[in-house]
């Protein structure tokens, strides 16, 4: 709210949500990208569940029950069903053990001890969004075989449903489930209508050095295997546009992870290597800095993106899902 009473140019969005959050381009922050993206460049990062496990889908036939089995790594889990709005679904969690909590029934207490907790987030498009969450206590085993969450269609019409899973790992690989779709893993906000998507590519591959090689084996220009995907999980919007993954960055002096003072303590002047589509985001914004100084704005300047990005045999036909309309070309913009 405070940005946009700034007048800005350029808003860059990062939450890189993916449960407990509306993935359906509704909620009130995209309706708030939405309405001043005439004027205002909104950009955010598509996310980096690609490749995770952390999304499945299921097509139920009318009154059709499914499970959808998921493995837990770590011990505090979310786990958010997205059901159509107004259908009759139910949604059931079950444990390793086999004994199943009705999300319709509210809280519970898992067989190990542990509060389960429940909760509803209310659409205003497409799907409404059933969450459960748990932490086991450190006394409690982790489970070897699956939990799953058990759906059962609605008796009168067929639905597709989707689910996503975080653990404290966020959005690294962790917890999963045991058959993933690695399709539409857009996180939030970049499911917004007003907000360019952007994926990541390999800026520079792992021949360049050690330095560049933890991010991946992906070829320059390729996609990163990490990187989210669309469509959106009801369609009509998708990856607007991709950019390089892994720049140099100045790195502050002094620890760089404040929990484990010590462990790594950067000298002044420092670099490291920025990943993730946190780091193909800001060449896009700093894209549309340069067409606001150019005196385009809002829906204008990210349609000079879209419209300049490079497309060949590396991106295959665009706009796809994964590619968007092709990688970032400042130039060309």
């Amino acid at each position: 709210v405070w940005a946009l009473t700034q007048a800005p140019d350029v808003v860059v969005v990062e939450y890189g949500g993916f449960v407990d959050v509306l993935l359906d381009g509704g909620g009130v922050r995209s309706a708030m990208i939405d309405a001043s993206a005439d004027t205002v460049a909104h950009v955010c990062a598509a996310g980096n569940i690609g490749g995770r496990g952390k999304h499945a889908s299921a097509v139920l036939a009318p009154g059709e029950t499914r499970d959808m089995p998921f493995r837990q790594v770590m011990r505090a889990l979310i786990v958010s069903l997205h059901v159509p709005v107004g259908a009759d679904v139910r949604v059931t969690l079950v444990e390793p053990s086999g004994v199943e909590h009705d999300h319709a029934a509210g809280d519970g207490v898992l067989s190990t001890g542990e509060r389960l907790q429940t909760w509803d987030l209310a659409s205003d498009r497409a799907f409404d969004v059933r969450s459960f969450a748990f932490q086991l206590a450190t006394t409690t085993p982790l489970p070897s075989t699956p939990w799953v969450v058990r759906v059962r269609g609605d008796p009168s019409s067929p639905v597709t449903v989707h689910g996503f899973i975080r653990d404290e790992r966020g959005q690294s690989r962790s917890s999963a489930w045991t058959t993933p779709d690695e399709r539409s893993t857009l996180t939030y906000p970049a499911t917004s209508d007003g907000c360019l998507a952007v994926g990541a590519v390999t800026g520079h591959p792992a021949t360049d050095g050690p330095w560049f090689e933890p991010l991946g084996p992906e070829p320059s220009g390729a996609i990163r295997l990490y990187s989210s995907r669309g469509p959106r999980i009801n369609g009509g919007h998708s990856i607007g546009v991709v950019g390089p993954d892994n720049p140099w960055c100045p790195l502050g002096a002094g620890d760089v992870y404040p929990d484990m003072p010590g462990s790594f303590v950067a000298p002044e002047g420092a670099f490291q290597i920025l990943g993730g589509t946190s780091s193909s985001t800001p060449h896009v914004a700093g894209a549309l800095a340069l067409l606001a100084q150019a005196g385009v704005h809002g829906r204008d300047a990210i349609a000079a993106i879209t419209g300049s990005a490079i497309a060949d045999v590396v991106t295959g036909a665009v706009p796809n899902d994964d590619y968007g309309h092709g990688r970032l070309d400042i130039a060309g913009a």
